[in-house]
């Protein structure tokens, strides 16, 4: 029998605390019922009971860092279908990726041919493609262990994931070769560069006929390498141009007039930008940064890649391994102007402009801001006005853009831009989590965050007077375009006496719940129990797979069960937080 009413207390350290509500008591509802028989009996019950303490904190994430988001390992991951015959409209909706990712770019690592005649396509992000001797195309994931799906004789792994695909050529007046592919996906080949793009839609041409860049990272391969006296010049096909001189490399605003003679360069000096890092990786790819926040990748085989936002270049293991948007813009030199502006560049191609009063102006694109020979900004960018501005109380500045952008300045100078909406603060003032970031190139690595597109809700408790329970419900939504495992448990705390009870044996508490379809009767919640990679005991609740664009209602009843309950187990309570885990259910092609 449910015996106490909760409602929701206060957020705490990641948590919903509930707390018990002294109304509606069905004990009370009993009593009535049968105060003639039963009165000396719930009297004493309702004794022991209000000496009771029985909590239970909820912790649910909404695919963000301000939730515990946790995996599913080992026998839980499930096995791929290879399935021959998927059609296209299947196809569109799997291979697209998690949200926030299928919009990379990948290179070409090297291509083969098997002894059966199979043409094998490697690329960077671990994922290939088989034109089949027969003619039939194929897409394929990685492996279980993160390898490529598919050897160098043709034999596809059986945990890697394929999918049929076909596809379309068209060459372009430049004699760019694009192969459309049926899932929405393309291959440029630009000369002797091969690019994998998972968006087709993100191929930029000039006029309709010539390449220009790959969106929405501002990606070009080199259109022309120029030998100048002692110095070369790489073009590229965005128009942005690379110097070296002397051994110093300079990226060229694509909006600066360039001229040459068989031994000289001139170009306005102050719209270059000098290599500020360059480093080679594992791999053999060398990634060069400059003072405009782009990037160059210079492959082993000497081609010469340019990424306008080279916060995109993301890592794996010391490995290139895509090109992809990301949410922040780290700042990367500022200048300052005769003018008496100061202009300050970030890795996601903007540049944050700023008065000699202080205020400041947003510009998306810094390719925009040009500089004359007295070093003087000659053009007027479109550009967000600054709207507000604020000083935590750990002295960091932040300044609100008219177009959902912040720019936080850090203590040591520094700064980043964010989404407005993704700046959260803590209750004495400080910003809430600043961005992790590792080594550049990238921000943080690769997403490989299960979690992502999964939306929870906000825990509604509500009592069922005809059933004498209170249901405890919120919705689980995967936006995502694949399905998900999906694991719901109860993690019990490890320290009562910060809440000022002590232990009840989890043997005496019961829950019944209905997720989605799936009705789980009255159940011990010692029944199954989990630990987790951390080393804590958790309480399996429930166990299945959240299909992809899928909403999922959850009505959980959590209880004591009295009938068993002996005099031992009187004044304790059993406090756990609700835990929400995920793991991808198959390997993603991207």
């Amino acid at each position: 029998m449910k015996t106490n009413l909760f409602r929701v207390k206060e957020k705490k350290e990641k948590k919903i605390i509930i707390e018990e509500e002294r109304t509606k008591n069905p004990f009370l509802l009993f009593l009535k019922k049968h105060k003639n028989l039963m009165l000396l009996v719930v009297t004493t019950l309702l004794a022991c009971l209000i000496l009771i303490s029985t909590g239970i904190a909820f912790s649910l994430f909404q695919g963000s860092n301000d939730y515990d988001i946790s995996y599913i390992e080992g026998s839980e991951t499930i096995d791929s279908n290879n399935n021959p015959d998927i059609n296209d409209d299947d196809i569109k909706d799997e291979l697209l990726g998690e949200i926030a990712r299928s919009q990379g770019i990948v290179l070409l690592v090297k291509t083969i041919m098997s002894e059966q005649g199979d043409v094998i396509s490697y690329y960077t992000d671990g994922t290939s493609i088989v034109v089949q001797s027969s003619g039939k195309i194929y897409r394929i994931s990685t492996n279980k262990d993160g390898d490529y799906g598919i050897n160098q004789n043709g034999k596809i792994d059986k945990t890697a994931k394929k999918v049929l695909v076909t596809s379309t050529t068209t060459t372009l007046m430049d004699n760019t070769i694009i192969t459309y592919y049926s899932d929405g996906t393309a291959k440029i080949e630009y000369k002797n560069q091969v690019l994998f793009v998972r968006d087709s839609n993100n191929i930029k041409l000039d006029n309709g006929s010539n390449l220009n860049n790959l969106a929405p990272s501002g990606v070009a391969p080199t259109k022309e390498n120029m030998k100048v006296g002692s110095n070369t010049i790489t073009t590229f096909t965005d128009k942005t141009s690379l110097i070296t001189i002397n051994g110093k490399k300079y990226l060229i605003n694509k909006n600066t007039e360039i001229i040459t003679t068989d031994t000289t360069i001139t170009y306005n000096k102050y719209n270059s930008f000098a290599a500020i890092s360059e480093k080679t990786y594992k791999d053999g790819n060398t990634i060069t940064h400059f003072e405009n926040g782009t990037a160059i990748i210079t492959e082993p085989n000497g081609n010469i890649t340019y990424v306008k936002k080279s916060g995109d270049i993301l890592l794996n293991k010391q490995k290139l391994y895509e090109i992809v948007p990301n949410d922040y813009g780290f700042s990367r030199t500022t200048i300052s102007t005769n003018d008496g502006k100061k202009v300050t560049y970030f890795d996601n191609g903007a540049a944050i402009i700023t008065y000699s009063d202080g205020t400041r102006q947003y510009v998306e694109d810094s390719d925009n801001i040009l500089y004359s020979d007295t070093k003087e900004i000659t053009t007027t960018p479109n550009t967000s006005k600054q709207i507000s501005e604020k000083t935590t109380t750990d002295g960091e500045k932040v300044f609100n853009f008219d177009n959902g952008k912040s720019q936080v300045i850090k203590s040591d100078g520094t700064s980043y831009i964010i989404d407005t909406s993704k700046l959260t603060f803590k209750s004495n003032g400080e910003i809430k989590e600043d961005p992790e970031v590792e080594e550049q190139p990238g921000h943080g690595g690769i997403n490989t965050n299960p979690g992502e597109g999964i939306y929870i809700s906000e825990a509604e408790n509500k009592y069922n007077d005809f059933k004498n329970i209170e249901n405890t419900k919120f919705i689980i939504k995967n936006n995502n375009t694949k399905s998900k495992v999906l694991r719901i448990t109860i993690e019990e705390v490890s320290n009562y006496t910060k809440y000022n009870t002590t232990r009840l044996d989890p043997k005496y508490v019961k829950f019944q719940a209905t997720i989605g379809d799936n009705y789980i009767p009255a159940t011990t919640l010692t029944n199954n129990t989990w630990t987790n990679e951390a080393g804590s005991k958790n309480y399996i609740l429930y166990d299945g797979t959240i299909n992809a664009k899928e909403t999922v209602n959850v009505v959980l009843s959590l209880y004591v069960d009295y009938a068993e309950l002996d005099n031992s187990q009187q004044n304790k309570g059993f406090i756990g937080t609700i835990r929400i885990y995920v793991e991808d259910e198959v390997e993603d092609i991207k």
